[in-house]
């Protein structure tokens, strides 16, 4: 089994442990994993599980482009945290080919957690004129 597979389930079956587990899963992504295995976590029912997906997704930097159409149902999800990535996501992935998820991203200055507010802010404010 690919070890980012094996990675994936330990964080499905133990979610109360993600830290160490989550960075080995960002490695082995940075090895050259697939990094589509990554929607087993960006589709979970435990919020702790997609925050963390959607963390890993951001570290990928440009390497987590493929994941881009994932972002328009986490820009909208209940967990602040993901929320709060997605935007990262939005800031490196997206450009003038994806409007819907850039109006997503920036309508969350409004969003109701501080933290979300900022980083949609901050979105903006490294925002090209296009």
């Amino acid at each position: 089994m690919d070890r980012a597979l094996g990675l994936i389930e330990q964080i499905l079956a133990n979610p109360s442990d993600l830290g160490g587990v989550a960075n080995e899963l960002l490695s082995e992504y940075y090895r050259g994993s697939d990094v589509s295995s990554l929607r087993k976590l960006l589709h979970s029912e435990d919020d702790r599980i997609v925050d963390c997906g959607t963390w890993i997704a951001c570290e990928l930097a440009e390497m987590g482009k493929p994941l881009l159409p994932e972002l328009r149902r986490l820009l909208g999800h209940p967990s602040k945290g993901v929320r709060f990535w997605a935007i990262e996501c939005v800031q490196e992935w997206a450009g003038t080919s994806n409007p819907e998820e850039l109006a997503l991203a920036v309508s969350l200055v409004s969003d109701s957690d501080k933290a979300v507010r900022w980083k949609a802010m901050g979105l903006l404010a490294t925002a090209s004129r296009g």
